[in-house]
């Protein structure tokens, strides 16, 4: 994330053999934050997917901006995922 100026990272799961992919959960930059804040060495070792907040909350290609505003405030979040039909196609 560092190397890439970038401050989150969406966990996908793999739906089948074609490319497509399940948005589950977002690493962001207070999640990795938080771990590192414990000063215990062993949190470094932990999966993502413990790590990883969930379940995440996406919007689709249709809804509005207000739309975004108004479920990121009732949230408390910073980011949401706009995805099509559900899924990430890679």
């Amino acid at each position: 994330m560092n190397e890439n100026n970038i401050g989150s990272v969406i966990v996908v799961k793999a739906l089948d053999g074609h490319g497509s992919s399940k948005p589950v959960g977002i690493v962001t930059e207070r999640d990795v934050t938080r771990i590192l804040g414990s000063l215990q060495p062993s949190s470094l070792r932990i999966p993502i997917l413990e790590l990883m907040s969930k379940p995440l909350i996406t919007l689709s290609p249709n809804h509005s901006i207000k739309d975004a505003i108004q479920i990121m405030q009732i949230n408390n979040i910073p980011r949401i995922p706009i995805v099509e039909k559900g899924n990430i196609d890679a």
